[in-house]
């Protein structure tokens, strides 16, 4: 099994680390309700596979807590530990005239960040970096109740100041509004794929459940095993008896 450490950048001692183990390796990950929102299935996923480098658990708790940020990191410590580093997004040109798909590769590590910085200033005051709690029922004004929600201190008294808020946490936090772009090798135009990091990584775990679960059904199928029996397997062990299952039922 592969474990993952991933620290913040920059200054930083081991104790602010995350260790991160390869989902789909633990009984409990068959649990995890790919069916629910989003932030509660990145809840789900980061407290079932990080770790401090102490070798403790992390409360549900605790990672709630975490600024939208922290998590994300947290959840490509798991992607990477999982699946590596490397990743290949299909596009297509923007030009009309050209119908070239691409393949965009992107090494996962090349977003590392520091998670440490929970706020920045701005004006008299400072701006929190958002928490999952804090994007709950925010509605249609969503940019101007989340800048009053996460303003501390004195608020500014001209108009406007909320758009500037929204900037300054975007550039606090440039990962949460990923653009992938490059040439066109077929006639140069330009190549704008936008990336949600969260979005992309758990649609990728639910694969890799969904796969999880495929090899559980054909092991239990063919030999009677049962799920504790197959994931105490290791995964090249579990892919060599499908193969020769599938050899079979092929003949």
């Amino acid at each position: 099994m592969t474990f993952v450490l991933w620290p913040p950048a920059g200054e930083r001692t081991e104790a602010e680390g995350l260790v991160a183990r390869p989902f789909g390796t633990g009984m409990a990950d068959l649990m995890v309700d790919f069916e629910r929102p989003t932030g509660s299935v990145i809840g789900a996923i980061l407290q079932l596979c990080l770790s401090t480098p102490q070798g403790e658990g992390i409360a549900g708790a605790e990672i709630a807590a975490w600024t939208l940020a922290k998590r994300r990191q947290g959840l490509l410590a798991v992607a990477v530990a999982t699946n590596g580093p490397v990743r290949s997004i299909t596009t297509q040109c923007s030009n009309p005239a050209c119908d070239e798909r691409l393949d965009l590769e992107i090494d996962l590590t090349a977003f590392r960040q520091d998670w440490r910085v929970k706020a920045v200033p701005f004006e008299a005051g400072r701006l929190r970096l958002p928490c999952p709690v804090d994007l709950a029922d925010l509605g249609d004004s969503a940019p101007e109740r989340l800048a009053h929600i996460l303003f501390e201190g004195p608020p500014p008294k001209r108009g406007g100041w909320e758009a500037e808020a929204e900037a300054a946490l975007a550039e606090a936090d440039p990962l949460g509004d990923l653009e992938l772009s490059g040439a066109c090798p077929g006639c140069g135009g330009d190549i704008a794929e936008p990336l949600v990091l969260e979005t992309f990584l758990v649609t990728e775990l639910a694969r890799e459940a969904g796969r999880l679960m495929d090899e559980i059904h054909v092991l239990a199928l063919a030999y009677n095993w049962t799920e504790p029996d197959i994931m105490a397997l290791p995964a090249g062990r579990r892919r060599h008896y499908i193969a020769r299952i599938r050899e079979a039922w092929a003949a």
